[in-house]
């Protein structure tokens, strides 16, 4: 594991302490405390139930000459700085929390952060060689908006990439703040916009030990420094929330990549 200097900004600083007001940034708080840095950065940040193999999935499905990722959604910014590093690619960060926002640009300064929503980024049209939505897909109840915005910012050679948790029945699952698709609906969802799938990866959503041990390490710091902050019990109950589903098998994690069949009108 990788131990460096710290993110520079102190997060402990008492004038912060509003910037800290909820857990979207506690992973960062948590992070810097327990020195963490570089390439451990982003698996504290966003562990994600299915990462890395699903990001891995994704980019074993581009070119190598992808040139502008724009991540919907990227929250604090670790899957984008996971997908920056391994392509050297420029990364638009697309994010409407200024909280999250705020703390991405803290700990991975080479994204371009973007304040917009996931179905008006304010990007211009057709400048992606790639759009990803990590984790963002299984949050939105009602998603043409965003599937049409995401094929509206792809080139005509474009790809877009969902990394995300998945059902593992036959129907579709609602529970809690979650929609949890299958994959087959995903897929008539993105030919619905103009998509076509060209890469289904899915399988049990198992992070890898790398990844697992600093998420754990988080969750140890969080569990011991958070807990008479506000939305602790949240933070808690969503965890649980998905990890009964997985230790149930309901829910398969992993990517599906769809190319854009025409140039967006």
């Amino acid at each position: 594991m990788v131990v460096a200097t710290p993110v520079s900004t102190s997060f402990a600083d008492p004038a912060m302490e509003t910037f800290f007001g909820g857990p979207v940034t506690w992973r960062a708080e948590a992070a810097e405390a327990l020195g963490l840095a570089d390439a451990d950065l982003p698996a504290a940040i966003s562990p994600g139930a299915a990462f890395p193999a699903a990001l891995r999935c994704m980019l074993a499905a581009m070119p190598p000459s992808l040139r502008t990722i724009v991540d919907v959604g990227s929250g604090v910014g670790g899957a984008s700085e996971y997908l920056r590093r391994e392509t050297g690619a420029t990364v638009y960060a697309v994010e409407p929390s200024r909280l999250a926002q705020t703390t991405a640009r803290r700990c991975f300064p080479l994204l371009r952060q973007v304040p917009g929503e996931a179905t008006q980024t304010g990007l211009p049209t057709g400048i992606a060689d790639a759009v990803v939505l990590c984790g963002v897909l299984s949050l939105i109840p009602e998603p043409h908006a965003v599937l049409d915005e995401a094929a509206r910012l792809l080139s005509p050679t474009g790809l877009l990439a969902i990394a995300d948790l998945f059902e593992a029945g036959d129907s579709d699952r609602w529970s809690g703040p979650n929609v949890f698709r299958t994959p087959e609906t995903v897929i008539d969802l993105c030919a619905g916009h103009g998509l076509a799938v060209v890469t289904v990866g899915c399988g049990a959503p198992t992070p890898d030990r790398r990844w697992s041990s600093i998420a754990a390490l988080i969750d140890e710091w969080i569990t011991r420094e958070c807990r008479d902050r506000v939305g602790y019990d949240a933070w808690c109950s969503d965890r649980l929330h998905l990890d009964r589903h997985i230790s149930r098998g309901e829910l398969v994690g992993g990517c599906i990549v769809a190319a854009a069949k025409e140039p967006p009108g």
